[in-house]
């Protein structure tokens, strides 16, 4: 799910359309940081996933989806600014209703 990073924003409904939020606890939908906190923090949890144990990155590919376009947006950014240009791969996905975004890096 799309995760929030306060109360309020899990339990209100959508700006714009006003639609309420999909069926989730609090739990669910809170993470420190938001959307962007939880994936940078599994983009950590890869670059030390990821190393030989020595420090040394084994070179391949890792995506993360994300749910909202703002979080797209400045994820794109930080990582493009962190890793280059030439290391970082973007696309959407909209096939029906929803549209999903989609953040690949390479090492």
């Amino acid at each position: 799910p799309p995760f929030y990073d306060s109360e309020q924003e899990v339990t209100e409904p959508r700006q714009g359309d006003g639609r309420s939020r999909t069926a989730m606890t609090l739990y669910e939908g809170k993470y420190p940081g938001g959307e962007v906190g939880f994936c940078l923090d599994i983009l950590m949890d890869q670059c030390f996933l990821y190393t030989n144990g020595r420090g040394n990155l084994i070179p391949g590919w890792t995506v993360i989806m994300c749910g909202k376009k703002t979080s797209f947006v400045t994820l794109h950014h930080n990582v493009t600014q962190v890793l280059g240009t030439s290391h970082v791969a973007s696309a959407e996905f909209g096939p029906g209703n929803l549209t999903r975004w989609f953040l690949a890096r390479s090492w």
